[in-house]
């Protein structure tokens, strides 16, 4: 890890302004800690899969751990480093069990849990659904899912502050919707210029229906041609 790592964004400061403001300082000090302690699961896992972290943000609602890494490593990856922070978060209220520290964890994680983007519901959905469809539609179908969540909650529970959580991962999503072209050719381009051993192989003739962990072979006009040649020739 290098300098400077962890950030604080500015709606965390604004909100941890008003709490201490209007006397909700234990609060406050509580759902940090829950929060980081969370973030202490994904980074623990991250370091032991040597994933180059880039930094550690902690927002109102929760963290966000940003890595520097590559698209096509193994899925499993993913999922553990994802279900890792829900488990620290459950073992910090096993040890530190009071009314407060539950009223908190228990909402938290449930939102936490939810297909929203970048939340790890979302990660633990996408790592599943790669695992069935080819990785240019999970893209697609991970965004809609997270929008259609995003629409409908306020629908199911409207809070004034939970709207503004909402509306601030609307515009994450739509801003990570925009970088889907940036992502699929980062996809394409690892698969050119890194050898993965991959244990599955399939037989394809559409690049976009290439799977995460998956080696392909294309069949063109009756010729087979391994997945990094054909790519190379597309690009």
């Amino acid at each position: 890890m290098g300098k400077n790592i962890f950030k604080l964004h500015p709606l965390f400061i604004v909100t941890a302004f008003f709490c201490l403001f209007l006397g909700y300082f234990r609060f406050f000090i509580t759902f940090t800690l829950i929060i980081l302690f969370h973030e202490c699961g994904h980074i623990l896992m991250m370091f032991l899969f040597k994933w180059p972290i880039k930094k550690v943000i902690l927002l109102p609602f929760g963290g966000l751990t940003i890595c520097d890494t590559l698209i096509n490593k193994p899925l499993k990856e993913d999922f553990l480093v994802a279900i890792t922070g829900p488990i620290f978060q459950m073992i910090y209220v096993y040890f530190f069990k009071s009314p407060l520290v539950l009223s908190i964890h228990y909402p938290l994680l449930i939102f936490n849990l939810l297909p929203i983007y970048p939340m790890d519901g979302y990660k633990i959905l996408n790592v599943f659904l790669n695992k069935t469809f080819p990785f240019y539609f999970t893209l697609s179908l991970t965004f809609f899912i997270s929008i259609l969540f995003l629409i409908f909650l306020p629908f199911i529970y409207f809070d004034f502050i939970f709207f503004l959580i909402l509306l601030f991962l609307f515009f994450h999503n739509i801003k990570f919707f925009k970088n889907k072209s940036y992502l699929w050719h980062k996809f394409l381009e690892e698969r050119i210029y890194y050898d993965f051993n991959f244990s599955k192989v399939k037989i394809i003739s559409n690049i976009k229906r290439m799977y995460q962990g998956t080696y392909h072979f294309f069949k063109k006009d009756g010729i087979i041609i391994d997945e990094k040649n054909y790519l190379m020739r597309k690009w």
